[in-house]
């Protein structure tokens, strides 16, 4: 056992057991110092006065001469002695107790006996050593001041006079250690170990608990203008349930910092929508240009919907997309929409289904806006499991008029009212998404036949093309006699705009509907996007389709599977434009469900490229392997993954934001 150098220490050794008697008068056991011996222990009493008839040889000029430093008292005719080096205090066995037999046989089993009873008392006085060690290191005693060291009693005989000879070879053979205690033992006065003490009293001060400023802490309307600093809507949203303190604040009545952001499903409200407007308000007049602004899924109001006329319509602003789906807009809300729909002139897009306005809201919206309005959204279908013969028919019926429609939209005869249309491709989408609806409510109703469905498919791209801004044009209507001729005679020129017509009444509302490519541009914008990218992931909704798979589910989920496989390759020459975190921007904007939804359906989309590849029979891959199309009909498919795959590659953002 090891003690520290430099500093004054005063031991107590307890010897205890039969062979240590306590002298009348004086205390039991003897207190030893660094610096001096003070024996309070007498020699074991003798023969006389013992009951036993041992004898019990001693020497009284060994009780009284004390031992140098450095030296051990040796034993001297079986008196109780004590040897002490300078790092370890032990007693020799040479007194025996009254008790033991004189015989060695006897002697040498009690003394085996002993040693065993040692050997299972060396590893507590070890493990009491380690820790008296290590808090001499830190400049204390190790124990508190007074306090004594409690050894079992079942360890206390054994610990003192036990013979180490049947044990391994030591350094002072025939020798044991007596336990040590710590007490009364002073502080160190040593230069060095004030030093220590200061350190280990700097380095308590510094564990010690300091005062902090909480925010819960604040008074409630400072902390309501921290949180009012917070950039987004959704950063005020998340510190809000974080205390009991923080959920008392509103975290919707400061304009937020970032206008652009999505703000789908965050429960906004008339009193969000104020801010939002009052910080595109603030945009335009610091000339930042705010170019799409959503706002679905918020429980929007009338009173909601007037503040977005006023503040955000009215002024004019540069907004080309405006998303209000899934509100609670009334009739009185679509009115004030309308009026100012009147003048404004840079909103493309307007998305407003799934309110509470009926035909006169939508009647007004559709008079007065110069943009597409997206007023219903149907939901997707639910396929039959089993595939009747009929049924079978019917898609392959339906998927060669998709295929026809795309040659008579791609022919080099097109009138000039289709080619002034600004995206070809979108009038092409709707007509496929006005052919399938029509077929598929109205299936009892139809004309069968193929040049019916020749008939279908003519009269719905007249009716998209007469979307403008709801109101028909006489202009459009002069397509019939073309639409009548591409069909080598299958109908006239009347039966087009007579079927247009019916179409039209049939379907009321639901012409207006936004298609997979109407999302597909939305979402390229958001993540990035190269004509090559653009091309690829054209080719593969268009492909999806003519599939009626693919009716089971919703267009924004084929069009963010799209947006996914139209990145995977980069090897065979499709280039991207990277985006940091695209793939938890792609999930924000489309609110699919990944595992449901998006995963699934990218699945069926990559089964479909691998299906399609190498079959010229359809004009569709003959087109995507255009020059201009960047060939992209001609890339080799990769291994079909499966779902398991597409969940883990749209979860790396958020793995890596958990990681940092």
């Amino acid at each position: 056992m090891g003690f520290p150098k430099g500093r004054a220490f005063q031991w107590q050794v307890t010897l205890q057991g039969p062979a240590y008697a306590q002298a009348s008068g004086s205390p039991r056991g003897s207190t030893i110092s660094a610096t001096g011996w003070n024996p309070q222990m007498t020699s074991p009493p003798s023969p006389q006065t013992s009951s036993s008839n041992h004898s019990q040889p001693s020497s009284p000029s060994s009780q009284n001469t004390p031992p140098s430093s450095g030296q051990s008292l040796p034993p001297a005719n079986g008196s109780p002695s004590l040897r002490l080096p300078l790092k370890r205090c032990t007693t020799p066995f040479t007194a025996r107790s009254p008790s033991t037999p004189t015989s060695n046989v006897g002697s040498k089993l009690h003394g085996i006996k002993a040693a065993a009873a040692a050997l299972q008392h060396r590893s507590v006085a070890n493990q009491h050593s380690a820790r008296a060690h290590q808090a001499s290191q830190r400049g204390t005693s190790g124990r508190s001041r007074g306090q004594q060291a409690i050894v079992p009693a079942s360890s206390r005989a054994s610990a003192v006079g036990v013979p180490l000879s049947a044990r391994s070879p030591h350094q002072h053979r025939g020798y044991c250690q007596v336990p040590i205690v710590w007490a009364n033992s002073p502080r160190p006065t040593h230069a060095s170990n004030a030093s220590a003490r200061a350190a280990d009293e700097a380095t308590t001060r510094s564990r010690e608990p300091k005062p902090r400023l909480r925010l819960q802490d604040l008074p409630t309307e400072l902390f309501q203008h921290c949180l009012d600093l917070l950039p987004t809507f959704r950063d005020r949203a998340r510190v809000c349930p974080a205390c009991r303190a923080s959920r008392e604040l509103e975290w919707r009545s400061a304009p937020p910092h970032r206008a652009a952001e999505e703000l789908s499903g965050l429960r906004l409200g008339d009193k969000g929508v104020r801010a939002v407007a009052l910080a595109v308000e603030t945009a335009v007049q610091q000339h930042v240009a705010v170019r799409e602004l959503s706002l679905g899924e918020n429980g929007v109001g009338d009173e909601g919907a007037k503040m977005i006329a006023g503040l955000i319509l009215g002024r004019n602003s540069a907004i080309r997309r405006l998303s209000l789906r899934d509100n609670c807009i009334g009739d009185d809300g679509a009115k004030s929409l309308a009026e100012a729909l009147m003048h404004n002139t840079s909103l493309e897009e307007l998305d407003i289904w799934g309110n509470n306005f009926g035909d006169v809201g939508k009647l007004a919206l559709l008079s007065t806006a110069k943009c597409k309005v997206f007023l219903e959204l149907d939901p997707p279908s639910v396929p039959s499991t089993i595939l009747t013969s009929e049924e079978e028919t019917r898609r392959r019926a339906q998927a060669d008029l998709f295929d026809w429609l795309g040659q008579v939209h791609n022919s080099g005869s097109t009138p000039a009212v289709l080619q002034s249309k600004s995206d070809p491709q979108d009038l092409l989408f709707r007509t496929f998404r006005l052919v399938s609806t029509y077929l598929a409510q109205y299936e009892g109703n139809r004309r069968s036949g193929d040049n019916k469905h020749q008939l279908i498919g003519v009269s719905c791209m007249l009716v998209v093309a007469s979307l403008n801004g709801g109101v028909a044009s006489e202009d459009v209507f002069q397509l019939a006699p073309w639409l009548a001729f591409v069909t080598d005679g299958a109908c006239t020129e009347e039966e087009v705009r007579e079927m247009a017509k019916e179409v039209r009444a049939a379907l009321g509302f639901k012409v207006h509907q936004p298609t997979s490519y109407t999302f597909l541009r939305r979402y390229l914008r958001k993540t990035g996007w190269t004509e090559e990218s653009f091309s690829l992931a054209n080719y593969l909704i268009e492909l999806a389709s003519f599939d009626s798979d693919f009716c089971r589910f919703r267009p924004q989920a084929v069009a963010a599977a799209a947006v996914v496989l139209s990145r995977q390759y980069m090897l065979q020459g499709i280039s991207v434009h990277h985006v940091p975190s695209w793939r938890t921007t792609l999930l924000r904007c489309a609110h699919v469900d990944l595992c449901t939804e998006l995963a699934p359906c990218a699945v069926a989309m990559a089964r479909l490229h691998a299906r399609e590849y190498g079959c010229r029979s359809r004009f569709v891959n003959r087109k995507y392997e255009w020059a201009r199309l960047h060939a992209v009909a001609k890339i080799k498919p990769n291994p079909v993954p499966d779902a398991d795959f597409f969940m883990a590659y749209l979860s790396e953002d958020r793995l890596r934001r958990e990681l940092c």
